[in-house]
């Protein structure tokens, strides 16, 4: 059954709705169960001219001793916009039709930023086709180019992206986010002080259906009030699992 976009971008950052939980990932971690919001109000600091949105899959906990295959995972469609305070105008600033998608497997707790190369083969029309997450690593991927815009002009941001895998074994899941960035050439260093996150959506169980995945910064009732371009009032999608069933107590 179809369901309106708006709704499924809400309920996808509203803490409680995953789908599952990702394997070798520390409960502790404030992402594991989900959706997080990182800096009040959705907006960058002040200096910052930079953002960048991503997404990282895992094997959900449950699979996680199951053999490896030959899994892969489409990407299509990826955008980024941000919200201009004074013009309330959504402005897109990375779209995956013309900007490559990059990234590796890194380890899954993310100790030391550990990482191994990760396959990626263009699919055409803009799509990508990934190798799957290996045992004891994910897949963490984003657009090469970062988003700018002019510090202190930006209040929010919303990132989306279709993804599907081959097969449903072992089952992956998936959740985005989006990165703050102090410029658009910044380096990454230890702390996440030139790319504090302005949050992450829940887990989404992966099929080999196309799902929309979505992130949002802000509060959920401005986002309905003034939607970003995907997200308009009468948008529907039977894509994504509108209301994902709460995953078991991990």
């Amino acid at each position: 059954m179809p369901c309106f976009m708006i709704d499924d971008a809400i309920i996808q950052n509203t803490a409680g709705h995953s789908g599952g939980y990702p394997a070798g990932v520390p409960k502790m971690y404030t992402w594991y169960r989900g959706a997080t919001k990182h800096r009040t109000g959705g907006g960058p600091p002040p200096h910052f001219t930079a953002v960048t949105g991503w997404g990282s899959i895992y094997r959900e906990a449950r699979s996680a001793d199951q053999p490896e295959t030959d899994q892969s995972v489409d990407l299509a469609n990826a955008k980024t916009y941000v919200h201009i305070k004074d013009t309330k105008e959504w402005r897109q600033v990375q779209d995956q039709a013309s900007n490559q998608i990059a990234g590796g497997h890194f380890v899954s707790n993310l100790a030391n930023n550990e990482s191994l190369p990760m396959k990626v083969k263009d699919r055409g029309e803009g799509g990508i086709t990934l190798s799957g997450p290996p045992t004891g690593y994910n897949n963490h991927f984003w657009p090469v180019m970062r988003g700018t815009f002019d510090a202190g002009t930006v209040d929010a941001a919303y990132f989306q992206i279709d993804i599907r895998v081959n097969q449903r074994e072992p089952q992956l899941i998936a959740h985005v986010g989006v990165d703050w960035w102090l410029d658009d050439q910044a380096e990454f260093v230890q702390g996440f002080h030139n790319n504090p996150t302005a949050g992450a959506s829940n887990w989404i169980n992966l099929t080999e259906k196309w799902s929309t995945l979505k992130f949002f910064s802000g509060d959920p009732e401005q986002l309905r009030l003034n939607p970003p371009p995907p997200l308009v009032p009468d948008a529907v999608t039977t894509m994504s699992n509108c209301a994902p069933s709460r995953a078991d107590k991990g």
